[in-house]
């Protein structure tokens, strides 16, 4: 982060930092809990159709902002 730049952009930089972290988790613990094997949703456990369900809402986001992007020509 550029220490010169000003603080909105400074902070609206480290969110997105927070957030890729954050989703860099999800796939990390997804890659150490689920199986080779298919398991139909029911058979489950509660946290890992919570953690698939954060993976799967990754794709939203990364469309939302592609498309902002794409909005605003970068």
């Amino acid at each position: 982060l550029n220490p010169s730049s000003p603080d909105y952009l400074r902070h609206r930089a480290r969110q997105r930092v927070y957030e890729f972290e954050k989703s860099s988790d999800i796939i990390d613990r997804l890659a150490k809990t689920m199986t080779v094997n298919y398991i139909p949703e029911q058979q489950r456990s509660e946290a890992l159709n919570k953690q698939l369900e954060a993976f799967l809402s990754l794709r939203d986001q990364t469309a939302n902002e592609n498309h902002q992007t794409d909005f605003l020509g970068g």
